[in-house]
């Protein structure tokens, strides 16, 4: 396989492990139903199931397993999708035999309610999802998080727990850390043997794993890096190699089945090229969901570092934070949101109307398809030029036709100029020029300018065409 697609001439962005999927351009996160006729423009678009609790685990984010290890409701959420109905007396029954060391039998039932309403929602978004090939199923795990309370829990705290000494866990609900487990070769085992039922059962397609951070380990028996210095002191290992091979595992696994993996790692704001080009997705951005304008949350060097994907070769995704409560300013930052996205050629999982919006504007042009060439701003190269503010810019280009998105990362200004490579282009003739969104035509010069307003941190879509 080529290093590169095509119709993407991006060149040897630093030393990437493996070439971007030929089709990434094309493919989605989830959320993609925001886009009418998403089957016709993306090759993938993942369902998510969120967390743990939606596939039969009691807790949000610490599970690797059901409740109490009963693996037949992952094999009849796979007959659910199959089939396409939802069984709600299988579910039902599944859930009033959850044991759970309580003393109050009204606290019991509300856990057992509780359990039921999580995987009739699991079960329903999984039928509706459907069997469609570029429609798979991801299931929600965490790299980080263990359960401690059961068998395997007691049995391998010592292991599995990153810290040089573990306390027992006592009576009580559930028990367990979100952030402390340490994936070595037991926990591998266990995990991979659960994850080779979890895909055999047909329930889901794909593995996403929140947490892959590195953590120290405190573990010098076995936690197979960590050692005692001279001076006594405990010399932490980071991680990296126990992360590295759970995720490696897991694509090994899914090749032996015959699937092709597309899995995601949650980054937690990091980019750990050993850990993640063993997945086929990044997601990014975790925090920062504060009311700042996406440029001011996330600067130039920090996205081309962190964010686009290509040092491990996967698609780049990123979450949606967006609390602002005033209408107004929500709008707005979804905006700015919307304009960094497509610039850097980003996926989201935002509500953000002006992104699917758009994105489905530059679908219809042809984004990532093998006849429309794709070049974005740090390439050699590259076919266009703007005065009068620091903007980035993303450009889609077919004979005769030019696509170009410009936003702006400083203070705007009236009026910003736009300079086309015409040659580069391909653009012979006399030039039209429009704003895409709103329809507005802007003067073309005969070397190839175009001058607009540009609003602070706004973005806009130019159309140009030669006639």
């Amino acid at each position: 396989q080529s290093r590169h697609a095509p119709h993407d001439p991006v060149r040897d962005h630093g030393h990437a492990a493996k070439p971007m999927p030929s089709d990434w351009r094309r493919w989605c996160g989830w959320g993609s139903w925001r886009v009418p006729d998403a089957d016709e423009h993306f090759t993938v678009r993942q369902f998510f199931l969120g967390s743990t609790i939606c596939w039969g685990g009691q807790k949000y984010c610490i599970e690797t397993r059901p409740k109490d290890g009963d693996l037949p409701i992952w094999e009849e959420f796979g007959r659910m999708r199959r089939t396409g109905r939802v069984n709600y007396g299988f579910l039902s029954n599944w859930a009033r035999s959850y044991r759970v060391d309580l003393d109050d039998a009204e606290e019991r039932a509300k856990r057992r309610k509780e359990l039921l309403r999580n995987v009739v929602h699991g079960a329903r978004n999984m039928v509706n999802a459907g069997t469609a090939p570029n429609r798979p199923v991801i299931f929600y795990l965490n790299a980080r998080g263990v359960r401690l309370d059961g068998a395997e829990g007691q049995t391998f705290l010592d292991e599995w727990h990153r810290e040089a000494w573990s306390k027992r866990g006592g009576k009580g609900y559930i028990t367990g850390r979100a952030y402390d487990l340490n994936p070595v070769a037991s926990f591998r085992d266990y995990a991979i043997w659960h994850y080779d039922k979890l895909l055999r059962s047909g329930a889901c397609d794909n593995l996403y794993w929140d947490d892959i951070f590195l953590q120290s380990s405190f573990d010098v028996v076995a936690g197979e890096e960590a050692y005692v210095r001279a001076d006594g002191h405990i010399q932490p290992a980071a991680g990296l190699r126990n992360m590295r091979a759970l995720i490696r595992r897991a694509a090994i696994l899914q090749h032996e089945l015959g699937k092709r993996p597309v899995n995601v790692v949650h980054m937690t704001n990091t980019h750990i090229v050993p850990i993640c080009s063993f997945a086929q997705m990044n997601y990014a951005w975790e925090d920062k969901s504060d009311g700042r304008d996406y440029q001011d949350r996330w600067p130039r060097d920090y996205v081309q570092a962190e964010s686009i994907g290509r040092q491990s070769g996967n698609y780049p995704l990123t979450l949606g934070l967006l609390r602002e409560k005033d209408p107004a300013k929500r709008e707005w930052i979804a905006r700015t949101a919307a304009g960094v996205c497509l610039a850097y050629g980003i996926g989201s999982t935002g509500v953000f109307k002006p992104y699917w919006e758009n994105l489905r504007r530059l679908l219809e042009f042809g984004y990532g398809r093998p006849e429309v060439a794709v070049s974005q701003h740090w390439e050699p190269g590259h076919p266009v030029r703007v005065e009068g503010t620091e903007a980035v810019t993303l450009v889609l280009s077919k004979p005769s036709r030019t696509l170009v998105v410009v936003t702006d990362y400083a203070e705007g200004a009236d009026p910003v100029t736009l300079t086309l490579d015409r040659e580069r282009l391909g653009l012979a003739g006399r030039l039209t020029a429009t704003d895409m969104e709103i329809g507005e035509e802007f003067d073309v010069t005969d070397d190839g300018r175009i001058a607009f307003a540009l609003k602070r941190h706004d973005f806009m879509l130019v159309l140009v065409e030669a006639r």
